[in-house]
């Protein structure tokens, strides 16, 4: 019987396997996709709109009138008979619904004819995506079932009969939900906002007068954010499928407990931790309870627990049944040597939501405001931070700046809060002015898009972000003259500047691809709180 070392040692290397797998498919075939619908959106855009630009420019009215001028007939055909070549049979039918409802006449306008190949990229992208992941997780969930076992014959040093793994047994990993959705559902979800993304870019762009190359440069980091939100999925569903097929090999060599294993550095969080060395019945595990993945980029496996029972079962199940001793496995066989021995044949292959800070305060004082409504805000800050923490979604509280009255609370969903009636709230209260506080789950700073709702209304003299863990982000004072209309369109005007170095880093490997976008965001977001109004943070 080997040492608690060799199977912690075996389990992290069949989870090192996976992963690298897992990388592997992203870096060479998922990320490749992305570029190549930027690709061709951009040359689609610069087909339509270079012969009439004037030193890499449009006017706006210029703009305005070619947008509306009317392209070829055959550039719904082409659309239409692109999707056609889209395998998975949902990503299709949802893509050529959408075409579909837009009810185009023959001819679309070139605005629409942008509009439309941005989602055809974007669904043929998600397309690609479901693929790749598809096969990746099926790989991934054969070859852990039989290195697992192999392991365990390894390290045991007895040789006993299995099953093999059925294809049914696969296939119910890969459609088995996650929190709730299959994979394929938030890649489609998530190209569909990164489509919407992508077009107001482009659309935006135009009518700013950016220059094809700047739009180019910006629809290049939404990209970004897309490889960013794959990353994450192909990650969490591949760490799933490979504790999946863990426990199906424990099941199958009727081993009863497994041991949590947690990947113990400065980026495991507070809920692993606390499981890391528990040990668990595997007739009661449980993801997301007691087993992994707990929660999305979950980097945490288990390893088998042995006890006395389970190697009796082992024992007897590796005695031959017409001589009555053991058979003992060869301690040199390779895997492939055993693979082929046993006759298989297979390929070769952060949480969202901190918990709330009981200790903090979320006491802030916004210079300007009277004590009354800086407590008013601070007492804001509170609720929906620990209303957040709760039900894992964003909340929203207007507080008007001059009396310190909640006028208005909302919830949202895990990513925004604040719809029309917010809106049509201030608009209607024109002699007032209000501070926008909600809660940020991750403790981050405030979003281009927090800055863009911010400089955008005169009325919302605050906009502040309150972590669960205390830290207040709080974006104030007098706002700075733009050039541009919007937040968003001016940092984006200044990004060789903002992300220059970042954007170097990345080229020279000095930081990884998928942290790209959010470290593009907080520059962006330090670019404009920097230079167009005041800005704090407090640690409570």
């Amino acid at each position: 019987m080997k040492s608690a070392e060799y199977w912690e040692k075996r389990a992290l290397d069949r989870e090192s396997r996976a992963n690298k797998a897992a990388d592997a498919v992203l870096h060479k075939k998922i990320y490749n996709s992305y570029d190549r619908a930027a690709t061709q959106i951009t040359q689609d855009v610069n087909k339509i709109f270079t012969r009439y630009m004037v030193d890499g420019k449009l006017s706006e009215n210029e703009a305005k009138a070619l947008l509306s001028s009317t392209e070829s007939e055959d550039v719904l055909k082409q659309l239409k008979d692109e999707l056609e070549s889209i395998t998975d049979p949902e990503v299709k039918q949802k893509a050529l619904n959408r075409l579909h409802a837009q009810a185009y006449a023959a001819r679309i306008t070139r605005l629409e004819a942008v509009r439309e190949r941005v989602y055809t990229e974007m669904a043929k992208v998600s397309d690609d995506q479901i693929s790749k992941t598809k096969s990746l997780l099926g790989e991934t969930v054969e070859e852990t079932y039989y290195r697992s076992i192999f392991d365990i014959q390894q390290g045991t040093g007895m040789e006993f009969d299995f099953a093999d793994l059925p294809k049914k047994s696969i296939d119910s990993v890969i459609n088995e939900n996650w929190s709730g959705k299959h994979f394929s559902k938030r890649v489609w979800s998530d190209t569909q906002l990164l489509a919407d993304e992508a077009y107001k870019t482009i659309s935006t762009g135009l009518m700013s007068g950016l220059s094809i190359r700047r739009m180019a440069d910006q629809l290049d980091d939404t990209m970004l954010s897309g490889k960013y939100a794959a990353t994450r999925l192909v990650r969490t569903e591949t760490n799933r499928s490979y504790n999946a097929a863990e426990k199906l090999a424990y099941e199958e060599t009727e081993i009863d407990e497994y041991r949590y294993l947690a990947t113990l550095d400065s980026r495991t969080c507070e809920v692993c931790g606390a499981l890391d060395s528990k040990v668990y019945p595997v007739k009661s595990a449980k993801e997301g309870l007691n087993y992994p993945p707990m929660h999305p980029n979950d980097r945490c496996t288990t390893v088998a627990n042995f006890g006395d029972e389970t190697l009796d079962n082992l024992k007897r199940r590796a005695r031959d049944p017409e001589t009555g001793e053991t058979k003992l496995l060869n301690d040199n066989i390779s895997f492939t040597e055993w693979k082929k021995k046993n006759n298989i044949v297979s390929s070769d292959f952060e949480p969202y939501a901190v918990e709330f800070n009981k200790s903090a305060t979320f006491n802030v004082s916004i210079p300007n405001y009277t004590k009354e409504v800086s407590d008013s805000i601070s007492s804001a800050c509170k609720k929906v931070a620990e209303l957040g923490a709760s039900d894992k979604k964003e909340h929203l509280i207007l507080v008007n700046s001059k009396t310190g009255k909640w006028e208005l609370e909302q919830i949202g969903d895990k990513g925004s809060v604040g719809d029309d009636n917010l809106f049509e709230h201030i608009k209607n209260n024109p002699d007032n002015s209000y501070s926008f506080v909600h809660n940020h789950p991750s403790g981050e700073i405030l979003s281009l898009i927090d800055l863009n709702t911010f400089f955008a209304n005169t009325q919302i003299t605050s906009f502040v972000a309150s972590g669960h863990n205390g830290k207040v982000y709080v974006a104030h004072g007098n706002k700075k003259p733009m050039q541009k209309k919007c937040a968003m369109s001016e940092a984006f005007t200044h990004d060789d500047e903002i992300l220059k170095d970042l954007r170097k880093r990345l080229k020279e490997g000095k930081i990884d691809m998928a942290d790209f976008p959010r470290a593009a965001e907080r520059l962006r977001v330090n670019y404009l709180t920097s230079n167009y109004c005041d800005y704090m943070e407090v640690q409570t």
